[in-house]
């Protein structure tokens, strides 16, 4: 349920931005090949160059399931 609000939250600023005629960015990341925790640094170095590159908003579109070994 709370995936439905954020989807249709991101839905809203999209439209809104289109309505208003303002353009926007925007970053849709997926699941990376995870090799935990070895690739805890690679993953630090991704969000500060999403968050260095300053979208508008971000979606993750991958699942957040994590084998434990």
């Amino acid at each position: 349920m709370k995936l439905h609000k954020i989807l249709f939250g991101s839905f809203i600023t999209l439209l809104s931005q289109i309505c208003i005629g303002q353009s926007f960015t925007f970053i849709a990341l997926g699941d990376m090949p995870y090799s935990i925790p070895a690739d805890y640094e690679r993953y630090e170095k991704l969000i500060n160059a999403i968050n260095k590159a300053k979208p508008s908003f971000s979606i993750f579109v991958g699942d957040r399931i994590t084998l434990l070994r």
